[in-house]
Order: structure tokens, then C-alpha cells, then sequence
């Protein structure tokens, strides 16, 4: 009777361990999956952000050339529009990568992969 209960409390013991494992685990995948979740909110957001500039840095140039071409605007004032819209063309660039990464790291989390 003894040996049966040392191995009774050793099965609890052993259930009790799997059942904290399994606990850590899903606490795990839940803060991954609102980590991601958040990740891919903000890079929504940069998105947004970067479209504005991009539009802005367009505008900038088209006015720009507008100035140069009736002489009222020196060249150096085109090349830096130039320069701002690739800068923001860049930035919209790695704004849609981080998205892309994010929607990644949120389907991996929810294990859609």
C-alpha cells in the first residue's frame, strides 16, 4: 500500500509539472501574439505616417519645378525636393517591410504558418 501511494504522489508530481509547463507555454504564445499584434498596429501606423510624407515630398518637388521654371526658384531648391522624396519614398519603403515582417511574426504566433 505504501509503494502504491509513493507512486501516486510521484504521477500528482509529475501532472502538476506538465500542467506549470503547459501553463508557461500558453502564457508564452499569448505575450508573442500581443507582442506581434502591437508590432503590427505601429507599423500600420508608420505606414500611414510615411504616406503623408511621401505626399508631401511630391507636392514639394511639383511646386519646386514649378518655381525653377518661371525663375523663381534656384536649382539647389529642386535637387533638395529631389533628394526629400527619395528619402520618403525610402521611408515608405521600410515602413511596408516592418508591415510585412509583422504580419508575418503575427501569423507565426497564432501558428497560421
Amino acid at each position: 500500500m505504501t509503494f502504491d501511494l509513493s507512486r501516486k504522489r510521484a504521477a500528482e508530481s509529475r501532472l502538476q509539472g506538465t500542467r506549470l509547463t503547459e501553463e508557461k507555454l500558453r502564457d508564452e504564445i499569448s505575450r508573442q501574439v500581443v507582442e506581434a499584434f502591437a508590432r503590427l498596429q505601429s507599423s500600420a501606423d508608420q505606414i500611414d505616417t510615411a504616406k503623408r510624407a511621401l505626399t508631401a515630398a511630391e507636392e514639394a518637388l511639383r511646386l519646386a519645378r514649378t518655381r525653377k521654371e518661371y525663375a523663381v526658384g534656384v536649382v539647389l531648391e529642386t535637387i533638395q525636393a529631389e533628394q526629400d522624396l527619395t528619402r520618403a519614398r525610402l521611408d515608405y519603403l521600410k515602413a511596408v517591410t516592418e508591415f510585412n515582417k509583422a504580419q508575418y511574426a503575427v501569423n507565426k504566433a497564432i501558428g497560421k504558418l
